[in-house]
């Protein structure tokens, strides 16, 4: 699994089966073809004349035979959501000036997918086929993880990401586009209410920086969440804290 994450795309040119494919909730303007450059490795090696593909194709071929490729879908799925989980924090985490959501989808279907295919079909499939139900539904699971996943990076981040907004801008779409599939908005604005509290709500901090802060927290979760739940939520703990400032109405004149 390790290996598996290493990946290189730069200079491919080979098409893959899933492109045209369409997928719904897909934000109009992600990025898909940018190559994510991860490294050489065995998911570059598509050739069956690579040593290791050869060699986990033969493998693939005993457990079918034996009837026993459905015992290794467990250990499969756990090294997929290790390795997507890793490659993740590594490529995108403190990165926020790109988008990154459609260079990782692309990733997953020209390398990991080609790779899960010689898992799950050994002989493979006549040239031009359409992918198997089986791996339509592992890439419609991986691809739902794979959101999950930088959901949590991005609201991890989200106190910097703020902060930095505008030029932040592109990790709040990645996120928006997350939150679209994956529902854990509640989890974005718990995230960034703990990490203002923890951060910015404290004795002593300085009220035009807290109300600079809030009025990027404004502008970053009008982005993120157009119907203004999030804000609202978030504005409450902030007005709270800002209500047991004294000068809080002389800074506010100010800024």
């Amino acid at each position: 699994g390790e290996r598996m994450e290493n990946e290189s795309e730069e200079g491919s040119g080979e098409e893959s089966p899933w492109d045209g494919e369409s997928d719904e909730g897909e934000e109009e303007g992600e990025e898909h073809d940018e190559p994510m450059d991860t490294g050489d490795d065995l998911l570059s090696a598509r050739s069956g004349a690579s040593g290791a593909w050869a060699q986990l194709a033969e493998l693939s071929r005993h457990l079918h035979a034996l009837g026993w490729v459905a015992w290794v879908h467990a250990s499969v799925s756990r090294t997929l959501h290790e390795t997507l989980r890793h490659t993740l924090r590594r490529k995108c985490a403190g990165h926020f000036e790109t988008r990154m959501l459609g260079r990782v989808l692309g990733w997953l279907d020209r390398r990991v997918l080609p790779w899960l295919s010689l898992v799950l079909e050994p002989e493979g499939v006549a040239p031009g086929a359409s992918p198997s139900t089986a791996l339509r539904q592992w890439r419609a699971r991986l691809r739902f993880f794979i959101m999950q996943a930088l959901a949590e990076t991005r609201i991890g981040e989200l106190f910097d990401i703020v902060v930095d907004f505008p030029e932040s801008a592109a990790a709040l779409d990645d996120l928006r586009a997350c939150l679209q599939r994956t529902q854990q908005h509640s989890d974005a604005v718990n995230g960034l209410g703990e990490a203002l509290e923890a951060r910015l709500l404290k004795p002593g901090a300085d009220t035009s920086n807290v109300i600079q802060v809030y009025i990027c927290t404004i502008r970053a979760l009008r982005r993120l969440d157009p119907s203004g739940l999030s804000l609202e939520a978030i504005s409450e703990r902030v007005r709270a804290y800002l209500k047991m400032r004294p000068d809080t109405v002389r800074q506010g004149g100010t800024s």
